[in-house]
């Protein structure tokens, strides 16, 4: 347990509001989708190869620096909402102006899938963004605000 999660429950029970931790959670199942469907919504992954524009060109993705089950994605009820992707009480100078979700890069250092964060006008990072508190793998500086 980290001092940020001590903190924010000493303020939930605080507040008047009960905080018990249960003693048997079972874990959801765990669910599997084929590739098409997957890069339907979340664009091609580790080893998918496409085609570039309107050339005989192919390439394929190297890399993933997105965590499956944790992608960013906006709209009505998917993850980049308040409390859920977009991580909410954070000052505005801890998190990304904008974030380019799910990009696909080819740059010098390869072929690869990944969020692309801006802040005040320049790429300050690659990788993962998201909200720490609530998705593993999140690339440090890499935070989306609410």
């Amino acid at each position: 347990e980290n001092l940020r999660e001590t903190t924010i429950k000493a303020m939930v029970e605080k507040g008047g509001f009960s905080h018990k931790e249960q003693e048997k959670v079972e874990e959801g199942p765990v669910t599997e989708m084929n590739r098409e469907v997957y890069a339907s919504m979340f664009g091609p992954t580790t080893g998918d190869k496409i085609k570039l524009a309107d050339m005989d060109l192919w390439i394929e993705i190297e890399k993933d620096y997105t965590v499956y089950g944790e992608e960013c994605k906006f709209g009505g009820g998917k993850v980049l909402r308040d409390g859920g992707g977009q991580a909410s009480g954070r000052y505005d100078h801890e998190v990304l102006d904008l974030v380019i979700t799910n990009a696909l890069i080819v740059d010098w250092n390869g072929i690869y899938k990944a969020d692309i964060g801006v802040k005040n006008g320049i790429i300050v990072g690659i990788g993962k963004a998201g909200n720490p508190d609530m998705m593993d793998g999140v690339t440090d500086g890499m935070i989306v605000g609410s």
